[in-house]
């Protein structure tokens, strides 16, 4: 449930990243039904500490920076809110596009996007998702949040691979 973006061509290259469920549910974090596999956890914080930063929604951020924090130790972490306030030393941002800005005015040239759903979708309903990797769980639920919840969105990838993880997880990459 993450999302990485990089500078090219003086446009922003953001690589969503999320675990979902077969039938293309995103796994919550905050259901027990739903755990990450640690392999996946760990591509995010390798991403996040190749970048330097990371972006969270509110509610993903209060459920993961305790037990980032020591991983992400000196790197810019950034909010995604209208309603509340990161922990001093974090930055609070209103928008996926003032985001990019003030992580770029850090001379970033990644930006790592760790979820959760509504910060998937602010990201594609701005059209600024150039690459996801979708970690696909063999399993159907009922729960979870939905990527891609405007009826008018569209949003085309060129190129599509996959891989293995681990045991009953593949990961899929889309690309522009």
């Amino acid at each position: 449930m993450f999302l990485i973006l990089t500078i090219k061509n003086n446009r922003m290259k953001v690589t969503l990243i999320a675990s979902v469920s077969a039938n293309r549910k995103v796994l919550l974090a905050n259901n027990p039904n739903h755990q990450i596999a640690p392999e996946v956890m760990g591509f995010l914080v390798q991403k996040a500490i190749e970048s330097g930063n990371i972006v969270f929604g509110y509610s993903t951020y209060t459920m993961f920076i305790d037990a980032l924090q020591d991983a992400l130790a000196g790197k810019e972490i950034v909010v995604l809110s209208n309603n509340h306030e990161a922990r001093s030393g974090h930055k609070t941002v209103h928008t996926p596009e003032e985001a990019v800005e003030y992580l770029r005015g850090k001379g970033m040239e990644e930006i790592v996007v760790g979820g959760g759903v509504q910060t998937y979708n602010a990201f594609l309903d701005k059209d600024l998702v150039t690459d996801i990797y979708f970690n696909v769980t063999p399993m159907v639920i009922g729960d979870g949040g939905v990527i891609g919840s405007k009826d008018d969105l569209f949003v085309k990838f060129d190129k599509m691979n996959y891989e293995p993880i681990i045991e009953n997880v593949i990961r899929l990459h889309l690309s522009k």
